[in-house]
């Protein structure tokens, strides 16, 4: 009987662990998602992009935890990506660039939730 009762609130602990860390990274993608969004897309802006990849990289700790590396690492690589459109003057690859890259928090978004993509 002890070890039923275990089980039952290791399996409720586990699953409120896992709809808290949901929760969790669902807010840090959508602050940085309007993060990105709130930038406009022009060359000028150097400094707030700059910033909007610290903030990844800050968010970026927590999320090591439970998403894959490699979608952590599309994510940076679009960063790095974007950071080198700004640095050759290019607002056309910057503007591609921040498309792709919120698409890939998004995506980021997706895999942490609590639904068939997350789980298979």
């Amino acid at each position: 009987m002890k070890v039923t009762i275990f089980a039952f609130a290791a399996m409720i602990i586990t699953t409120a662990f896992v709809f808290i860390n949901s929760a969790i990274i669902s807010d840090m993608t959508e602050e940085l998602t309007d993060e990105l969004s709130s930038i406009p897309e022009s060359i000028e802006y150097e400094e707030a992009y700059r910033e909007a990849e610290e903030s990844f990289l800050q968010m970026r700790k927590y999320m090591n935890l439970t998403i894959s590396h490699d979608a952590l690492l599309n994510v940076e690589s679009s960063f790095a990506e974007l950071m080198g459109a700004i640095a050759a003057n290019d607002e056309g690859s910057l503007i591609i660039t921040k498309s792709r890259l919120i698409g890939e928090i998004s995506h980021l978004r997706r895999l942490s939730g609590i639904n068939l993509d997350s789980i298979l």
